[in-house]
């Protein structure tokens, strides 16, 4: 398979929003070496598709400290995808409450809405290099995604939901702490791990 990808990306922002989207037009084309799959049975992924993503995301300064996060995401296909184009949802930056990867569709549609509210302070020497750094934040939220496949079954589930509440920690030096606990709003068979239970952990950082 050979997909070939078009992306126009647009932002907007001042120093009380920041607005940005990206739209991602994939073409799976029949060259080097791609193979298209010739079947008269409905639902069978083939090398020859378009699909097209849309993301965006609003981030906005409320009050005096508070931030408002929202977020959605929107994939659509012609035709049934191989694995690797296909859209998932679960997981953290995705669906909370949920394991990483849940349901992986042809389609589908991705919410998500949280609330930023500063509550201290917490620096750290050497890595505090901002008037910003050790801000400490809790962070309730809520996020939606609705999954469907193109001209075959979708598997169950089609649509989960997860609302629960996070600590977000600026360290600074452009290093970020998160902590989570979601609860899933749709009942799934749950296994053993911590993102199974809701809970999850990370820590991310900007060099540049």
């Amino acid at each position: 398979m050979t997909p070939v990808r078009l992306y126009q990306d647009w932002l907007d922002r001042d120093a009380e929003h920041a607005f940005a989207a990206r739209s991602t037009l994939s073409f799976g084309i029949q060259t080097l070496g791609a193979t298209v799959i010739e079947t008269s049975v409905p639902g069978t992924p083939t090398a020859k598709f378009f699909s097209w993503l849309g993301q965006a995301q609003y981030v906005r300064r409320i009050y005096e400290d508070w931030e408002i996060l929202l977020r959605s995401d929107l994939q659509l296909a012609n035709r049934p995808l191989f694995q690797m184009e296909q859209i998932a949802f679960g997981g953290l930056g995705s669906v909370r409450g949920y394991r990483t990867y849940l349901t992986v569709t042809d389609d589908g549609f991705l919410a998500s809405g949280e609330l930023r509210i500063p509550v201290g302070r917490l620096r750290l020497p050497y890595l505090a290099d901002s008037d910003t750094a050790g801000t400490v934040q809790i962070v309730p939220f809520y996020d939606f995604a609705r999954a469907w496949n193109t001209l075959r079954p979708t598997p169950y589930p089609q649509q989960i939901s997860g609302i629960g509440g996070g600590v977000r920690w600026y360290i600074g030096s452009g290093i970020t702490a998160e902590f989570y606990y979601a609860k899933a709003l749709r009942h799934v068979p749950i296994g053993t791990s911590i993102e199974d239970r809701g809970l999850y952990f990370r820590v991310t950082s900007v060099f540049f």
